[in-house]
């Protein structure tokens, strides 16, 4: 065969088809390990962080926190100018707000993505001196949401509990193109973190650059935390 003379041109097609392969074989593994269902919660935490951007992540945090009494919850991720009545007028189940003290609610909003929501939350649980959380996001999210955050919280118990959105749909074998396209990009994500820990001068980078903005905010946030308790 003519390939049979180049065998760098060989090697060459072989691996142009293998990092694709690789990737869509990746991609179904991943999918197949999103849980399906939601998890039936035990453990005492100190405290439920609940990270906002996906369907019924709301609905079943706050569940949850009154389920299990933690001490405080940290709804991650809010938008600018959001209260507590505005981000719980949407709740379904109205008679379940009447189970919580809404002065147990801290409300974040300086995350606007999963890294800065691992940054929030800790400053959260210094701030408050707590040990342990039950952190609630959508069930296709839980997996890169575990990695950073036990990355960058590493001294701290932190329990999963995945939710099962509207806007991800699996039923055995079978998923909607919809779905499928966002495993896709939640696994592309997943990849890209991995990648950025195996560079150690960009792990380097990005230690330091946690450690200044924790630094710049904390001082706000304590005095934002003390405000609230009043």
């Amino acid at each position: 065969m003519i390939l049979d003379s180049y065998p760098t041109v060989k090697r060459l097609i072989y691996l142009i088809l293998l990092v694709p392969a690789s990737w869509v074989v990746g991609l179904f593994i991943f999918i197949n390990n999103i849980p399906e269902q939601n998890l039936s919660f035990t453990q005492p935490v100190d405290a439920v962080v609940i990270l906002t951007g996906g369907s019924m992540r709301l609905e079943e945090g706050l569940e949850e926190f009154a389920r299990i009494k933690a001490k405080k919850l940290l709804i991650s991720g809010v938008g600018q100018g959001a209260t507590i009545n505005s981000i719980l007028s949407g709740t379904k189940n109205q008679e379940l707000l009447g189970k919580i003290n809404q002065d147990d609610i801290i409300l974040g909003n300086l995350a606007n993505n999963t890294i800065t929501n691992a940054l929030e939350a800790k400053i959260f649980m210094m701030l408050h001196g707590f040990e342990s959380m039950l952190l609630v996001t959508s069930n296709y999210h839980i997996m890169r949401s575990v990695l950073i955050f036990k990355r960058q919280m590493p001294e701290y118990s932190i329990y999963p509990f995945p939710v099962c959105s509207d806007n991800f749909r699996k039923s055995g074998n079978f998923i909607s193109l919809p779905s499928l396209k966002l495993s896709a990009s939640e696994y592309n994500k997943l990849l890209g973190f991995y990648l950025m820990l195996l560079d150690e001068k960009f792990t380097s980078i990005y230690d330091g650059i946690i450690l200044q903005v924790y630094k710049a905010i904390r001082p706000i946030l304590s005095v934002r935390d003390r405000f609230q308790a009043e």
